[in-house]
């Protein structure tokens, strides 16, 4: 009787084994898919590096084994005695070598059981903080852009804050930690986040297809790229509207900022230049460098970064000079679109006629329609069209030249209406283009240095704090 009740819940406990053998069996195919891609991290408690085999074999170790030292004892307790002593130790020693034997199923089929219901919810909990964390980002809309290769990564490479040492898929996951694991280097072994939550943005992170030093913390990234010919004055636009935005405009609506590491040389060069009249440098690469300025408007959730391009004026010559540095403009969402009013011949005409020198002034020998339609025909042979949503500001720079608003009629900080009479009367071909390609046209008649280039001191743009402001309301 006793028998067969003892079979019959061996029986009842099979599905538990089969569970078991299963488990084992995945985790080692996993463990042999990961093998090659192994973390330099510490592995949690229920895997294979883990302690739990460690903990489960001293267990038994330690139990089997006193239970035969007890047996032993028994016996050699038993052969020093007489009759009828000697059957009782004899007795005992043999009980507990059979105990040492129940010890198994009896220990290690509850201790399967409970481990494998505590190591399924702690997946389900590294599987829950991973998908919750990434749908809140991707619901907000945020992604690591890169500013060197302007790719989306999907996966960063991070470097540990004690020892510098890479870690490729840092993310929740049940083999090494679901908020943060341990790194695997004996001098180390510094705790490191892995998910926003629990500060990653604390970390280094690179792109993993250029290598390029990525900007770290969670932020909604946004694209706005200054196009125009070369000497159209856009460089020294951009330069305009990064320093003012900072020194004047977000302060007075009382958003937050901040410069990462990364852009801090680059901002700081720019700040210089600015305060000293020094001529800016113009892009050289074909493939521009995102300079990045995050902001925070109260009420956000998250912050917003602000990735400025200036893609060089001779890249807008022909599409093929284009193609190598235009992946960025896949994210574009604003476009500051700069036209020199001189690059028409008819208006040099004008001013010529009328016996004002442009001076040492500086003419774009490209027009704005041929410009445009590079920009054009290379979205189309890449994405198809231009970004859904993507607003532009359509801007007319140099408008400090003498007797400008007399010859032309706009001056300096106009917005709208003049900006459009001009262009419909020198290029009103390019008005329609930009209006149909683009979400939201405005037009802004600017002076980017405020004085000739032979002029010293501080540069005193005009016009430019209105198109800040156009932008940030876009925001």
């Amino acid at each position: 009787m006793i028998a067969n009740d003892f079979l019959g819940w061996l029986l009842s406990c099979l599905p538990v084994v089969v569970g078991v053998f299963l488990v084992a069996v995945i985790s080692i195919i996993v463990d042999v898919i990961w093998g090659k891609e192994q973390d330099p991290a510490q592995e949690t408690y229920f895997y294979w590096r883990g302690d739990w085999w460690a903990n489960l074999k001293g267990v038994c170790r330690d139990t089997i084994g006193g239970n035969l030292r007890d047996a032993g004892w028994l016996f050699a307790k038993a052969a020093s005695v007489g009759m009828p002593w000697k059957i009782m130790w004899k007795t005992g020693g043999v009980v507990v070598i059979l105990a040492s034997f129940l010890f198994l199923p009896v220990f290690l089929v509850p201790f399967t059981i409970v481990f494998i219901i505590v190591f399924a919810l702690y997946n389900v909990l590294a599987l829950t903080v991973g998908t919750v964390s990434t749908l809140i980002l991707k619901i907000h809309g945020i992604f690591v852009l890169c500013p060197h290769c302007s790719c989306n990564v999907k996966m960063p490479m991070y470097k540990c804050l004690g020892c510098g040492q890479e870690h490729r898929r840092l993310k929740p996951m049940a083999r090494y930690g679901v908020l943060r694991r341990k790194c695997d280097n004996p001098s180390c072994g510094v705790l490191i986040p892995t998910t926003w939550l629990s500060g990653k943005r604390t970390l280094k992170s690179f792109c993993s297809e250029c290598g390029g030093e990525l900007h770290s913390s969670e932020a909604v990234p946004m694209t706005l790229a200054f196009i125009g010919g070369r000497s159209s004055g856009k460089s020294f636009l951009m330069m305009d509207f990064i320093y003012l935005a900072q020194e004047k405009i977000l302060p007075q609506r009382k958003w937050e900022f901040s410069v990462e590491e990364l852009d801090k040389p680059r901002m700081t060069d720019i700040r210089d230049r600015f305060k000293q009249g020094k001529a800016v440098q113009a892009t050289a690469m074909a493939t521009p460098v995102g300079l990045c300025l995050e902001m925070k408007k109260p009420g956000w959730t998250f912050p917003k970064r602000l990735f400025f391009y200036d893609p060089p004026g001779e890249s807008f010559m022909e599409v093929d000079k284009l193609r190598p540095g235009f992946d960025y403009y896949k994210y574009l969402r604003y476009v500051i679109f700069v036209i020199d009013p001189f690059s028409y011949p008819e208006v040099r005409n004008q001013f010529e006629g009328r016996g004002v020198s442009l001076g040492n002034a500086m003419v774009s020998t490209m027009s704005a329609s041929d410009t445009f339609t590079t920009l054009l025909n290379a979205m189309e042979a890449k994405y198809g069209k231009m970004p859904k949503g993507t607003v532009c500001a359509v801007v007319i720079n140099k408008t400090d030249i003498a007797r400008f608003k007399e010859i032309t009629g706009i001056k300096p900080g106009d917005v709208g209406k003049s900006c459009r009479a001009f262009l419909e009367q020198y290029d009103g071909n390019l008005m329609g283009l930009l209006e149909e390609n683009f979400t939201k046209c405005e037009y802004f008649a600017v002076s980017a240095q405020g004085h000739s280039r032979a002029s010293s001191g501080e540069y005193m743009p005009e016009g430019v704090e209105n198109l800040i402001e156009f932008f940030l309301d876009k925001m």
